[in-house]
């Protein structure tokens, strides 16, 4: 049997925070409180699962072509256009089918050229590459990966997402410290710059976006809320998840000395979100709770609609629709319509798949696996799946 790969479990949050959470601008931008809605995720109420044919009802497999050899995805990007991927500082551009459409490798120290790829994002007409080392984005043509220009920046951009078409917003480092900036890619000015992280943090760890119905979500670090940008630019919180006795909360931040430095951690080992997505009714929830376990990692599905809570635990999940044990929980990298995006390395699956014991190939799933087998192995590249839940939980 094949040993699950498991994270580092040393976890420190290296982190000050001022008592209160909220600060100002030079401009008066302002974080709002109040959130819009609030998601249930007592674990207590949370129906306990191991096995995914629970939840999950039906797969989409994306072998993807091997025009090029891709080694392991870093980033994910899907709309109805196609697959968007980073590998190796490489974005590739699929199509539904699978086949390469073109693929952007422009890494050198020219102008029209990246070190690295930090992040990128997919608009309805431009690809946006961002070059934190060299602070700049450079904007390439959706449809075809043509370069159309290089945006230089005067701080370090880390993560992105787009408020509309012409309008990013920044999670950036600078000379001002780390903090959120609104920039005009169109005519290349800064629109704003907030949320200076150092009023709240001493040691920031910034987060990647994700979006709901379309809108761009951010979540403040360490805190299980998330934020939109207003139109006066400020944050307003949109989205807040309710752990109940297991939120964060400053008072269980505790002084420790390790190796020297002095840091506060979180002595009551509260719920910690590694990331969240959400397709229509359903949220996704990767997490960490140290208070339960330090070495377990968690995905709690809430359905919306029946307030149903299902909770899967890496030390006891078991994939039973395509026996992929490589890995220790679902891991989404994006949502499209009703599918949450994961992704399947074909090696790795079948020295599982060609190993299971006569046990798991009695399970009816089995089956349906197999019929999977010879468009995954088709291919030495890794394959997109797309896993749809059940309509109600």
């Amino acid at each position: 049997m094949v040993t699950k790969r498991v994270e580092n479990n040393t976890y420190f949050i290296l982190l000050t925070i001022l008592l209160l959470l909220s600060c100002g601008r030079s401009n008066q931008g302002l974080i709002m409180q109040n959130s819009k809605r609030i998601i249930d995720c007592n674990i207590d109420d949370a129906i306990k699962q191991t096995v995914l044919s629970s939840v999950c009802d039906s797969i989409r497999v994306v072998p993807l072509e091997d025009k090029h050899l891709i080694g392991f995805i870093d980033i994910i990007h899907i709309d109805d256009s196609g697959i968007y991927l980073t590998s190796n500082d490489i974005l590739y551009a699929f199509d539904w089918k699978g086949k390469e459409r073109f693929c952007v490798d422009r890494r050198g120290r020219a102008s029209f050229d990246y070190l690295d790829i930090e992040d990128f994002m997919v608009s309805e007409k431009y690809l946006v590459i961002v070059d934190s080392e060299s602070k700049k984005v450079l904007l390439f043509d959706k449809s075809d990966g043509q370069f159309i220009k290089t945006v230089n920046l005067d701080f370090y951009p880390e993560r992105i997402a787009f408020v509309d078409e012409s309008t990013l917003i920044v999670s950036c480092g600078g000379v001002e410290g780390p903090m959120l900036v609104t920039f005009d890619i169109d005519n290349e000015v800064v629109i704003d710059r907030f949320l200076h992280f150092e009023k709240l943090f001493s040691a920031p760890m910034l987060q990647t976006f994700t979006s709901m119905e379309g809108n761009p979500l951010y979540k403040i670090p360490f805190y299980n809320d998330y934020y939109t940008v207003t139109k006066d630019n400020g944050l307003e919180k949109t989205l807040s998840f309710d752990f109940k006795e297991k939120n964060f909360n400053v008072k269980g931040l505790k002084n420790i000395n390790y190796l020297g430095v002095n840091m506060l951690v979180d002595s009551k080992g509260s719920a910690d979100i590694r990331n969240m997505y959400n397709a229509n009714s359903m949220f996704a929830i990767r997490f960490k709770c140290l208070s339960i376990s330090e070495d377990a990692q968690y995905l709690m599905l809430v359905d919306t609609l029946t307030n149903n809570k299902y909770l899967f635990d890496s030390e006891s999940y078991k994939d039973d629709v395509l026996f992929y044990d490589h890995v220790i929980l679902p891991l989404f990298y994006d949502c499209y319509l009703d599918f949450f995006v994961s992704v399947l390395y074909p090696d790795l699956w079948t020295e599982t798949f060609n190993s299971l014991p006569e046990k798991s190939r009695m399970n009816t799933n089995y089956k349906k696996a197999l019929d999977y087998y010879q468009i995954i192995t088709e291919t030495k590249n890794p394959s997109i799946v797309l896993y749809h839940f059940k309509d109600q939980l």
